[in-house]
């Protein structure tokens, strides 16, 4: 035993070196077998074992800001609201001359919304609450996180989804009584702590109904973007000169809070709590992935290690192909990328620990570091075919030789915290259609 996995990591170290210094000879594609080299064997029927895993989105500090609500035929209703600070760099008043009088002017919130998924022609209703808890720079909030807020809303719009796709700016006039007293506080140099004690944020609330066949917004955080806008004067002889002081949303704390309500889908009450796993035996041979709610495709590949039933193997080429249920992504986009993540028994994402921080430990590129975490393996979507293509060589083969001991991956969009695009893959086994492992492999007795 000791001189076949010796023999394996023999093998293992030739096919990386020919990984690294063979980049060329993969434009060739995977369609064309390499009938010119002896031993050169090819297999598209190694099992994949897919389900489908409700896993953990971390949405702190989250770049898009989601609200809204839309139905999915086949994931249920989803429901999106975010929560988030208003930050001045430091709240104090500029001015040419020390002893030149300000006047306040107005306060207006500018908020970007760059993001629509859902029922665009629909009509929607928004609210802006006035956040009673503190929000917490330290905290990590999820998509299952909430904090509380006043229930009568202090500024309201309605809008329908083609509007903001032609406008995606709406400016707020907010109320000049909060406005003079930001101003005053300004004027007073009152501390960051101070002010955040007093004016703790807000929550962006859809107030359409659970049966509202309507949108999810998605709010651009970036400090150019979204924000909110103090203005006032400055008299300086023989005219005056506007000013404006920032309070930004991409400085404070901030979260998306997400769910999800799967009644009568083919999901169901099957992923009732984090980390839940349901076969495709149960789904109708079809795996789902969705940003924002936590819905990742979980493969693992049992039968590989029959390759060495042949004798000693290294893995030349191996690419795993993706393919979505016809139809699935016609009126509802798919992610703009999805990445793998390696997971471990109870279908959590495997981290490591540089610096004290955790990293995620998912699939790198090829020709890359297999064990870094520099170069994320992204896969992009081929409308033409429907499908995702990604080569995993040397991946697949540090799992076949045990240098990869965990064995599972987590299919998941490059966007989990910021997005609710959905995709459906195709696992029906019988299918010519179906997920697909790829392999060429060179045996030698």
């Amino acid at each position: 035993m000791l001189a076949k996995t010796n023999f394996r990591i023999t093998f293992l170290l030739l096919s990386l070196l020919g990984v690294f210094a063979c980049e060329q000879s993969r434009e060739i594609g995977f369609g064309l077998v390499p009938r010119d080299e002896v031993g050169v064997f090819f297999t598209d029927t190694l099992s994949i074992e897919t389900s489908t895993v409700l896993g953990k989105v971390n949405t702190t500090n989250a770049s898009f800001l989601l609200s809204g609500r839309y139905q999915d035929p086949d994931l249920g209703n989803i429901k999106a609201q975010s929560y988030f600070q208003l930050v001045p760099d430091t709240l104090l008043l500029n001015r040419f001359v020390e002893t030149n009088e300000l006047t306040y002017d107005s306060l207006v919130m500018v908020l970007s919304f760059t993001y629509l998924y859902g029922n665009t022609e629909a009509s929607q209703t928004f609210a802006l609450h006035e956040l009673t808890q503190d929000l917490d720079t330290d905290t990590e909030y999820t998509n299952q996180s909430s904090v509380s807020y006043n229930p009568t809303p202090a500024y309201t719009f309605t809008v329908t989804g083609e509007q903001l796709r032609e406008r995606p700016v709406r400016r707020i006039k907010i109320s000049d009584v909060l406005g003079t007293q930001l101003f005053e506080d300004a004027k007073n140099n009152v501390t960051r702590a101070n002010y955040l004690n007093t004016h703790k944020g807000y929550a962006l609330v859809s107030q359409s109904n659970p049966s509202d066949d309507v949108f999810v917004i998605g709010m651009n955080t970036n400090g150019l973007s979204s924000n909110m806008l103090l203005y006032y004067t400055e008299a300086t002889s023989p005219a005056i000169t506007p000013r404006a002081l920032g309070f930004f949303i991409s400085t404070g704390a901030r979260f998306n809070q997400i769910s999800s309500d799967r009644s009568g889908t083919v999901l169901d009450s099957k992923l009732a709590t984090l980390y839940d796993e349901v076969s495709i035996s149960e789904t109708d041979s079809i795996s789902f992935i969705q940003s924002g709610v936590g819905i990742q495709s979980k493969i693992s590949f049992p039968t590989l290690q029959n390759l060495g039933n042949q004798g000693n193997i290294a893995i030349n080429r191996a690419e795993l192909v993706l393919r979505v249920s016809p139809g699935s992504t016609d009126e509802f986009d798919e992610p703009a990328g999805i990445i793998l993540y390696e997971s471990n028994e109870t279908n959590q994402v495997l981290q490591t620990i540089i610096n004290e921080e955790n990293i995620d430990l998912i699939v790198q590129q090829e020709g890359t570091n297999p064990f870094g975490f520099s170069a994320p393996l992204v896969l992009r979507y081929n409308e033409r075919s429907e499908e995702y293509r990604a080569d995993i060589t040397t991946h697949l083969q540090l799992i076949y030789t045990g240098l990869k001991v965990n064995k599972s991956l987590l299919i998941s969009p490059t966007d989990f915290s910021t997005r609710i695009n959905r995709l459906i893959l195709n696992a029906k086994k019988s299918s010519p259609f179906s997920i697909k492992l790829r392999v060429f492999y060179t045996v030698f007795n």
